[in-house]
């Protein structure tokens, strides 16, 4: 059936559909038509699906989203209201428990979480789980009522938007959530959430894309243990997070000396390419010399409006040449690859690495600084010089900018 109209005013559309007792595949679309959501209806037989009742304004999002991560089963239901002790014997579950992508807006009933209140089982079968508006949720797995099963055992993509209650995301760091299958995690405007919490026991080894704004409350993002799991992190992207004090919390390594940069079995976030920075203004650094060095893929940075950064890589105890003495005077290649960086709008940035540390920028084509007004002339041209742009073509694309110098 295709552009089929119910012209009965009050026949609703689950109703009609459901007498099909033998349906196998079914794609109802009923855009904008909340109080079309039934608990009691069952389509037991169904083998495909993809029912959605939400706003126009996410089509094209979830239209991507079916694309790429659901082949078969997709359910997308708006203001879905029922209380989380009665969802259980609800016939309806089953669509929520078969489905490949599960798109929740403005959940009602008194749902605080998703494992275990709507499937103590966990979810195993989703693979694209899009949380939006969901006012009651507090976090996405809480493990202490009690469930031992692994959870999320193929999801790849997960977005969390506008959780005005989540706190974090895993209640409890010893549950089964390994996320070995993660692929992309996106979390917007959260304003209560206060730690990421990834799991001891996280697998992130197939994590690429990481974007998170708009979380007041973050302090932090990242354990040193969680950060070596990111082997394949290639994105990442911090925004408008105020209270982000550090991305990864500080360690400190053996006798207070940073390990060789050039040992394979000590890489960390190894495939990064592009790092952007924006609006986190209580951050003083973004990377220690300790993990920069690592940043052996890293193509694009762009820092941009950070009021409270000193310092791009390394923080102001790394500048003390006798605490790390082993990166005096080191010649490296870790910035080889990068081709773009962007310093905008930095009132309190001094420098971009330490003195000490010696840059080498082959590949560098596009170079802007712009409103940093306290950034070292010293560090200034070890840049240019480290990148060679001097003796490059005209053509390529190179902006220099000192305002308010």
């Amino acid at each position: 059936m295709c552009r089929c109209t119910i012209k009965e005013r009050n026949v609703e559309p689950y109703k009609v559909v459901g007498k099909c007792l033998q349906l196998e595949e079914l794609y109802l679309y009923l855009i904008n038509l909340v109080d079309y959501f039934p608990h009691d209806v069952s389509f037991s037989k169904l083998q495909r699906y993809v029912i959605t009742n939400t706003n126009y304004m996410d089509v094209f999002d979830n239209t991507t989203i079916m694309k790429k991560y659901a082949k078969s089963r997709s359910l997308l239901i708006d203001k879905f209201d029922v209380a989380a002790q009665n969802f259980v014997s609800l016939p309806i579950k089953d669509l929520f428990l078969r489905a490949e992508f599960l798109h929740l807006e403005d959940l009602k009933g008194n749902f605080k979480n998703i494992i275990p209140s709507m499937d103590p089982q966990g979810m195993n079968h989703l693979t694209a789980l899009r949380l939006k508006n969901c006012k009651k949720i507090e976090c996405l797995v809480d493990s202490t009522m009690n469930t031992s099963n692994s959870v999320f055992s193929k999801l790849v993509y997960l977005s969390l938007e506008s959780l005005c209650s989540l706190q974090e995301v895993f209640c409890d760091p010893s549950s089964r959530c390994f996320l070995e299958n993660l692929g992309k995690l996106l979390i917007q405007n959260c304003s209560k959430l206060k730690s990421i919490s990834f799991l001891r026991k996280s697998k992130l080894c197939n994590l690429k894309v990481l974007s998170i704004s708009e979380c007041p409350l973050l302090t932090s993002l990242f354990v040193p243990s969680s950060v070596q799991s990111l082997v394949l992190l290639e994105e990442l992207t911090i925004s408008s997070c105020s209270a982000l004090r550090h991305i990864t919390e500080e360690v400190e390594e053996s006798n207070n000396v940073l390990s060789s940069p050039q040992s394979p079995s000590s890489l960390t976030l190894q495939k990064l390419r592009i790092l952007r920075i924006e609006k986190c203004n209580n951050l003083e650094y973004i990377f220690s010399m300790c993990l920069a060095v690592r940043l052996v893929s890293l193509e694009i940075v762009n820092i941009y409006e950070n009021r409270g950064l000193k310092y791009v890589f390394g923080s102001e105890k790394e500048r003390n040449i006798a605490v790390y003495p082993s990166f005096q005077q080191t010649d490296t290649k870790v910035f080889s690859n990068l081709d773009t960086l962007y310093l905008t709008h930095l009132p309190n940035v001094i420098d971009i690495w330490p003195e000490y540390y010696r840059s080498h920028l082959p590949n560098v084509k596009r170079l802007a600084c712009v409103g940093c007004p306290k950034l070292l002339d010293s560090s200034i041209f070890e840049m240019v010089t480290a990148s060679n742009l001097q003796q490059k073509s005209t053509s390529m694309v190179i902006y220099y900018y000192l305002l308010f110098h």
